[in-house]
């Protein structure tokens, strides 16, 4: 149905953050899904069921917000879907005008400012950015960890907007080095490094046309070491020059520099990991 609003939300374990988030929608969506990554322990789906009737658990955890959220999308019936995270919650400006951005029939999906989080409060102004709202008819999405943070869109036109998605997570999304190399290098870098090199079909899909992996994700996996030098070097100058971390300054060089060394590990990480799979088959 047109010009209306389903909202998606994955979330594991999200009662001290996920009310924010049913408050920041509560009149503004026309229906509200929300789904469990597996058995829920906490009071979220407590808390769920005073916005929505529509909430869903997954049989077994997956760990990774891509499937709730690709098994969401499908229960979706309206034409637009906005998708939040139990830890996001849409700005005063962006509740008052988002009815207005659906009217527009020549746009087909909208990015807004995704501001970083220290913990107590937003420390970026334009960087960096989210597609969080789209038409679902236009969507492509491929539930890969770490290239499912904004929605893909087929075909049609992406408008960038001036209006903030909030996000508070748990913990301040810049750790510092020391909190870098421990959560990040040492946990998510392995993992991701195992989710490269598995089966194409291991990870849901919607409306996506293609029976493999798109070209960025497959050139990573063939010489790791050398394609994830020349594609840190890619992201580091787009996020810096085209996104516009620049005008965050340190704070945006930050951020940045850490991405750039964690893409050229994760490129070592890779290189083991085919050794590894190739001495055990």
């Amino acid at each position: 149905m047109q010009n209306r609003i389903s909202a998606v939300i994955p979330v594991y374990h999200g009662e001290k953050t996920i009310k924010e988030t049913f408050e920041s929608i509560k009149g503004i969506v026309d229906e509200i899904i929300v789904v469990h990554d597996g058995p829920c322990s906490d009071n979220t789906l407590k808390i769920a069921r005073k916005f929505t009737k529509k909430v869903y658990s997954l049989p077994k955890r997956k760990g990774r917000s891509v499937f709730p959220f690709a098994f969401g999308l499908r229960k979706a019936k309206y034409e637009w879907v906005l998708k939040l995270d139990d830890d996001e919650s849409l700005s005063d400006e962006l509740r008052k005008n988002i009815r207005k951005l659906i009217q527009n029939n020549e746009i087909d999906a909208y990015s807004f400012i995704h501001p970083l989080w220290d913990g107590k409060k937003s420390v970026t102004k334009t960087w960096p950015r989210k597609v969080a709202l789209a038409r679902k008819s236009k969507i492509s999405y491929l539930g890969f960890p770490g290239f499912d943070m904004t929605l893909n869109v087929s075909s049609g036109k992406v408008k960038k907007t001036n209006y903030i998605i909030i996000h508070k997570p748990k913990e301040n999304q810049d750790v510092g080095f020391k909190g870098f190399r421990e959560k990040v290098m040492k946990r998510y870098a392995p993992s991701q490094a195992k989710n490269l090199l598995k089966d194409f079909k291991e990870f849901p899909t919607f409306q996506y046309d293609k029976k493999n992996f798109p070209l960025k994700i497959k050139i990573r996996t063939k010489l790791p070491v050398i394609n994830n030098t020349i594609y840190a070097l890619l992201v580091f100058f787009k996020q810096m020059f085209y996104e516009g971390a620049w005008k965050e300054g340190n704070k945006g060089f930050n951020v940045v520099a850490k991405t750039f060394i964690y893409n050229i590990y994760l490129g070592y990480l890779i290189h083991k990991e085919k050794i590894k799979q190739k001495k055990y088959s």
